[in-house]
Order: C-alpha cells, then structure tokens, then sequence
C-alpha cells in the first residue's frame, strides 16, 4: 500500500514539478526565491517519491518469501523488520542530517558502518561519503552532494551538542527545537540532493548560486563560530580506539610467549628428558600439556 501511494504522488507530481527546472536561468529569473525553494523541495520529494516505491516494493517481496521475518517481540507479536530499507516519515521529518542518513537504505548503511565507520580513526564520517561518492559513480553532482552532506552532518553535530540542552528545559522549547531542527534539515537536505539528481556540476552550481549558497554558508559559518573541542561521540571511538591497539598489543606479547614455552616444552619431550607427570609437578600449564600431548600423539 506505501509503494502504490508513492507512486501515484510521483505520477501527480512528476510532471508538474521536473527537477531540471532548479537550473535552468529563465526559471530562476522569472520566479522568486521563496517559490523556487518550495519548488526545489516539492521536485526533489517527488523523487525520493521514486526511490520509496522500488524500497518498498522490494520489503513487500522480501517479506513475502519469509526473508523479513525477525522473531517475536515481547507481546509475542512477529516483527517483520530484518529486510527494512527506509523508513519514509523518520526521513521526511527528521530532525538531523544524521537521522536522515539512519533511515535511508539502512541495510546499506549498516554495512558502511562495519565495514568503514568503525574502522577508520581519523574521519569516519568523511570517510563513509567518500566511498559513497565512488560507490554510485564519477558524475560531480554525485561528490557535490556527498562532500556537502559530510560537511553539513559534522556542522550540525557541533551545533546540536552546544544548543540543544538549552531548549530540553520545557516541553514548549523541546518542541520548538524540533520544529526549527526539522526545517533546517529539510532545506538541507534539499540543498544537497538537487546535484545529486542532476548529475552535471553546471545544473549544481546554477542552482546552489540561485540559493544563494545557503547550505555551505551556515555550515562554514558554524564550523567558525563552534569550532574546538571534540564531541562525546569521537571522544568515545577514539578511547575505544586506544583500549582495542593495548588489548591487541598485550595479546600479541602473550601469544609469543605461550609459543615460545609451547616450543620448548615439545623439544623437551621429544628428548625424553622429562615424562608429561614430571612437567606437571614443575607447574606447567595445563593447557601447554594437553597441547604438547596432542601434538605427541
């Protein structure tokens, strides 16, 4: 039923609202800011309309054939949620660049995660867009959107962590925190996607100089004003970071030391200088004894 809702809100939209106009300088001439921005907004939707119908599409059928099915919750109800691909209002409403990100083609989202954010040590986040970027091709729309999408999820994290304990005092200001947060990711959002889908690096910047650069200037101005220390998040990953290379190191000194009596211990029976009772009367390991009677045999 999602699938089919998206798609007729793309056949409604789609010809009404073509994403080419966002750059082309006679539409830009003849209109207003505030219109070509909603215009902006309502075009990229319609194709994100386009995206949540094959997602969807492709849930229906994975749950179908039972690929979806992810036990039983604690009211004993199936959870049909392990082949999710997006959800669309986390998305549509988010309060973050961030949160966005989480919910759209998560299975893909959490192999980047395994497989590059918690591997990297130093830029995780630029890390992930870079690949990104390499992963869906060469056109420069695709790095245009990929490298603002970088820049505007660290701005925003240095914004969020120094103004949104202010606004947790009261349910009125939590919820206008919310309301602001959620615009400002839909125009930034909408800032950076129109390159992507226009692939060319003209229709990009035609379109980022009509709106007059807005999702670089805030970040850049962000990064200004809010820049120094480091955030809880990268503190923890790099103490994580630090604890894992000692425990790995220790191991490491470890392992050489059991083989080195590992080895010593074969020679000496192979000599028959000692019997397997003798070397445990003189405190061998357990685990060296069995090994070397293992290995014996």
């Amino acid at each position: 039923m999602t699938s089919m809702t998206c798609i007729v809100f793309v056949i409604l939209t789609g010809s009404n609202y073509p994403i080419a106009r966002n750059g082309d300088p006679d539409f830009i001439s003849s209109n207003p800011l505030l219109w070509r921005l909603a215009y902006a907004w309502i075009s990229i939707v319609s194709v994100r309309m386009r995206y949540y119908f094959a997602f969807k599409l492709a849930e229906a059928m994975n749950n179908f054939c039972g690929l979806g099915f992810n036990g039983f919750d604690e009211n004993g109800r199936a959870r049909w949620n392990r082949m999710t691909i997006v959800n669309i209002l986390k998305i549509e409403f988010a309060t973050s660049l961030k949160e966005v990100l989480d919910n759209w083609n998560i299975c893909t989202v959490l192999w980047l995660r395994r497989i590059v954010y918690e591997r990297v040590s130093h830029h995780p986040t630029l890390a992930v867009f870079v690949l990104s970027a390499v992963w869906h091709g060469f056109y420069p729309g695709y790095y245009m959107a990929f490298a603002t999408c970088g820049l505007m999820v660290e701005a925003a994290r240095k914004v969020r962590r120094k103004y949104r304990p202010l606004f947790q005092g009261s349910h009125v200001s939590s919820c206008l925190y919310d309301l602001v947060t959620c615009a400002v990711t839909i125009l930034s959002l909408t800032f950076a996607s129109i390159p992507f889908v226009g692939l060319e690096a003209r229709f990009g910047l035609e379109f980022w100089r009509s709106m007059y650069f807005y999702g670089l200037v805030w970040s850049i101005m962000a990064f200004l004003l809010l820049s120094g220390g480091k955030s809880k998040t990268e503190g923890k990953k790099d103490n994580k970071t630090e604890n894992v290379d000692v425990r790995d190191e220790e191991k490491d000194k470890k392992g050489n030391s059991t083989d080195e009596n590992l080895t010593e211990l074969r020679n000496r029976v192979k000599k028959n200088m000692e019997s397997p009772n003798e070397l445990f009367r003189k405190g061998t390991p357990n685990s060296l004894l069995k090994e070397n009677l293992i290995v014996g045999s």
